[in-house]
């Protein structure tokens, strides 16, 4: 910075007896105007400060002028999740010494938001990154343990992982805890859940990063056990990698005894079970508002999530799951209930058994409703491309099923032969249809919209477009619905 400072004959006393300031504190004096400076000049008394305007400090930072965003851990509205990004230029800057001036007072310069206050005092020091893997408070620890014991005891809430952490035994949480993933990845151990969530545990996983589970098949809980509390799931955080037990693996990534687990954003991939590909619940609620659940398969029903407490989707996807037998995305159990408000169930199949599997995107015989978001190109073998209702009752009042279909090769007539390309409305159970849409869907044998064994009452909503063509290549067995025996329809409104 160039100095503002105009010298004048006050700048050049005759030599005093007070000491001189050293020589890298002052910059000499060239000749003003051409003229040679006094014959007992001694030396300029200006000293360059921020006080007098000579030099300015200010951040320059790239990170903070590109913004946050998820790679930094940083998610909008969460105090507990700051932004966990170190600024290499920043933090090397040397402590000013004695020699270089006073001290600016906290009043000069731009002062730091309480978040960014909050995020200084989360930032691990750069220098120790290399052999410590979780942070509170800036505060080092080796391990996701030492860090949670810490955090705990000192009254914090919030650890921010570095990368390559690892977790020998699961974690054990009772208390509101937040885990900031700044681009991390944690593997959990071989044979248990990477965390178990206690009654008074709130376990937030938010920032960049993922969890690993174990492909051994030894993991009979999930990645997640959540006994009672709450899970949020956050950012772009992503649970994967998990290969449940082969005769006792419930949930692939969470095994939900009670609680509430909520996501929110991230990801659950390449994860299976016997029942709940995703997703077991036992009971308590699952919400879905965003995120993805993806490339995940359960080895009996459920490819995404098994329910038997109240799952609600009003945002994200379910997209390409597998059930062997029984609801491709999600089985709800007689005394579960699914909402599907907002969001997408696409190309999932329960496909496994030519003589069984029923219910591309839904198996139920508890309570559906569908008030919006879409159901497309997913498939059932024997029935219910779409939805697949064994008893249990369903209202739908908006959204789509579409480009749903049941198998084109079913062997047997009896048994096998796909109904409800849409979908499949069982003896026992009803269907109310007040708005919505049905189109597009495909079966082959009855109902290419919609096949009724049991009560449906329309008063609203579209059934158009569909198709349904038995084993000998005829087109005669209610493209649009079909009613079997015993079967019950009312139209009105």
């Amino acid at each position: 910075v160039d100095c503002i400072h105009e010298h004048s004959e006050e700048c050049f006393p005759a030599q005093q007896g007070a000491e001189e300031p050293g020589a890298a504190d002052v910059q000499e004096a060239p000749p003003v105007g051409g003229e040679a400076a006094p014959s007992s000049p001694g030396l300029c008394a200006h000293i360059c400060s921020e006080e007098n305007g000579c030099l300015t400090m200010q951040l320059q930072c790239a990170h903070e002028a590109a913004g946050h965003d998820g790679a930094c851990g940083y998610e909008p509205g969460s105090p507990a999740a700051p932004c966990a990004f170190v600024c290499g230029a920043c933090a090397a800057q040397p402590e000013p010494s004695p020699s270089q001036g006073p001290e600016p007072s906290p009043s000069q310069g731009p002062e730091l938001s309480a978040r960014e206050l909050e995020a200084a005092a989360n930032t691990p020091p750069p220098a120790a990154q290399e052999d410590l893997l979780a942070f509170v408070g800036g505060t080092g620890y080796p391990s996701l343990q030492e860090a949670y014991d810490a955090a705990v005891a000192g009254g914090a809430d919030t650890i921010v992982l570095a990368q390559g952490a690892v977790l020998d035994a699961c974690l054990t949480v009772e208390t509101k805890m937040t885990i900031v993933f700044n681009g991390s990845t944690l593997n959990g151990p071989d044979n248990d859940s990477a965390f178990t969530v206690r009654a008074g545990g709130d376990l937030t996983l938010t920032g960049n990063g993922a969890v690993n589970g174990s492909l051994s098949g030894n993991n009979e809980w999930g990645i997640v056990y959540l006994e009672d509390g709450a899970v949020p799931l956050q950012g772009q955080v992503a649970l994967q990698n998990n290969t449940g037990h082969a005769d006792d693996g419930y949930g692939g990534a969470v095994y939900m005894k009670s609680g509430r687990f909520t996501m929110e954003g991230g990801a659950i991939q390449n994860t299976s079970g016997v029942y709940g590909g995703a997703v077991y619940q036992s009971s308590g609620s699952f919400t879905m508002t965003g995120g993805v659940i993806q490339e995940t398969q359960a080895s009996q029903s459920g490819g995404a999530i098994y329910a038997k407490g109240d799952v609600v989707m009003s945002g994200g996807s379910i997209w390409h799951t597998l059930a062997k037998f029984y609801g491709g995305a999600v089985y709800v159990g007689g005394t579960g209930s699914f909402t599907l408000e907002n969001g997408l169930i696409e190309g999932c199949e329960a496909m496994g058994s030519k003589w069984y599997s029923a219910g591309g995107a839904v198996y139920a015989s508890g309570a559906v409703s569908m008030t919006g978001g879409s159901i497309e190109g997913c498939r059932g073998y024997v029935g219910g491309g779409g939805i697949y209702m064994d008893g249990g009752s369903l209202a739908m009042s908006g959204g789509a099923i579409t480009g749903c279909s049941t198998a084109q090769d079913s062997p047997d007539e009896k048994y096998a032969r796909g109904g409800g390309g849409g979908v499949f409305v069982h003896s026992g159970a009803a269907f109310t249809l007040t708005d919505g849409e049905i189109s597009g869907n495909t079966c082959a044998y009855q109902g290419g919209g919609v096949y009724l064994l049991g009560t449906c009452t329309m008063s609203g909503g579209r059934i158009a477009d569909n198709y349904a063509e038995d084993l000998s290549g005829y087109s005669e067995r209610g493209g649009g619905l079909a009613l079997g025996e015993g079967a019950s329809f009312t139209m009105g409104g």
